[in-house]
């Protein structure tokens, strides 16, 4: 309320890992109307384009149209029971996204709450954190800073004492 929003679309791999992302639309604008009118939306409306591997295409929720490249789930309550079990193998993949957007939002708590900047500069910031994230995924969580080995090893033994300790007052109750 009384602030701006921006539309931010997003595609992952199986490991939370951002492959693509666009964040050029105000939050009032449609997803399927900022889809069509991204770069990606628009490569993949033409009938040469070779972005995705033969068999491949992207998930989309209700708010895109199915095509050769989205598949959609499909809508109604009164479905067979094969489109049923394809809605909810199709809703176990989408959950992948909204991983990826949580472990992002939890990763970095400035994304907690309305970000106190220019507007102009929050596809930036959030572009750059999401880049940020991707390293983070593909090293592995590996502590990347030098000498916090040691910091880690403290944070593990206080965690498995306070642990131990907690399973020892339980155990006298």
């Amino acid at each position: 309320k009384s602030k701006f929003g921006m539309l931010l679309m997003a595609i992952c791999d199986n490991k939370c890992r951002f492959r693509w992302a666009d964040i050029t639309h105000p939050g009032c604008a449609s997803d399927l109307t900022a889809w069509l009118t991204s770069d990606l939306g628009q490569a993949l409306e033409k009938p040469d384009q070779d972005i995705l591997l033969p068999g491949h295409s992207i998930f989309g929720d209700n708010a895109f149209v199915e095509s050769y490249y989205m598949s959609t789930p499909i809508p109604g309550t009164r479905i067979s029971g094969y489109d049923d079990a394809y809605n909810f193998y199709f809703s176990q993949l989408r959950i992948t996204i909204e991983r990826a957007f949580g472990i992002l939002v939890h990763r970095f708590a400035i994304l907690r709450a309305p970000i106190s900047m220019s507007i102009k500069k929050v596809p930036a910031l959030v572009m750059g954190l999401m880049k940020l994230h991707n390293f983070y995924v593909s090293e592995g969580g590996r502590k990347i800073v030098a000498g916090l080995e040691d910091d880690e090893a403290f944070i593990q033994y206080r965690a498995w004492r306070e642990n131990s300790v907690a399973v020892s007052l339980n155990k006298n109750r």
